[in-house]
């Protein structure tokens, strides 16, 4: 924006000089007094303190950005404007991964809870020595195995399933709840971000064909000031006129890639 500033400062300077020429022109015609011109030199070295004023504002945030970045940057180093980005209507910010992640977390739990209170069937193969082994009617030390099959349940997680599956139902609700909440208050930022670079958009628009009517009026006062039917006030509203539109230009084109990169952000693309 500085950038565009100290350009724009620039453009004012030329106009003025060329008023100036013309003004003295017209002095040297007789239709001008000889103190005309002097309203428009103060003018330019007021243009030219405001453009010593931006290039020292330029510097200063130079010299803090280099800090920032650890990187070398003075007067001559060009910013370039970043491109208007893409906005796509799809939301991808982190926090619906997050809301995925934990309702598969639920998931999980419900599937623990489930499991936990299956009934569980085992093998179990079991052997020694004995006397007597299996054969009761035998002194003798004799080894023995034996093999079956183990049926366990544990019926007491039957009573307790039912509460446990409540409690992450409940859970489960209130994060959905998070979501919706969420991703209503993210579209309706969405859609508030949109309408402004609508309105920037139509303003750009109106900006051009501004700054276009102010500067045929600009070249119309210069011509009759140089004719001596035009003051040099004239002029130099005709001049201020000029810059303030691009100015306005200028901000809005800044304010609308700022809404753009929001809306980006908002997006998560």
């Amino acid at each position: 924006l500085i950038d565009e500033q100290i350009a724009q400062t620039e453009l004012v300077k030329k106009d003025i000089q060329s008023g100036i020429e013309r003004t003295e022109v017209a002095i040297k015609n007789g239709v001008a007094l000889r103190n005309t011109a002097d309203n428009l030199k103060a003018e330019l070295l007021k243009i030219k303190q405001r453009a010593t004023e931006l290039q020292a504002t330029r510097k200063g945030y130079a010299d803090m950005l280099s800090m920032f970045i650890g990187q070398k940057i003075d007067e001559h180093t060009v910013f370039e404007k970043p491109f208007p980005p893409t906005i796509s209507s799809e939301i991808n910010r982190p926090e619906i991964e997050l809301f995925a992640l934990q309702n598969r977390a639920f998931d999980l739990q419900n599937r623990l809870i489930t499991n936990k209170n299956l009934p569980r069937l085992s093998l179990f193969l079991q052997g020694g020595f004995g006397k007597p082994a299996l054969n009761m009617f035998s002194d003798n030390f004799d080894p023995y195995y034996l093999t079956g099959v183990r049926l366990s349940w544990n019926l007491s997680g039957l009573y307790t399933a039912k509460n446990e599956r409540k409690q992450v139902a409940t859970s489960q609700a209130g994060i959905k709840l998070q979501q919706e909440i969420f991703l209503f208050n993210t579209n309706l930022a969405l859609s508030q971000q949109r309408a402004e670079i609508s309105k920037m958009q139509e303003l750009i628009t109106d900006d051009s064909e501004i700054i276009k009517l102010r500067e045929n009026v600009k070249n119309a006062t210069r011509t009759q000031l140089e004719n001596g039917t035009a003051t040099t006030n004239d002029y130099l509203i005709a001049v201020n006129a000029e810059a303030q539109a691009r100015q306005n230009l200028i901000l809005h084109e800044i304010q609308l890639i700022m809404y753009q990169y929001n809306a980006k952000t908002t997006t998560g693309n």
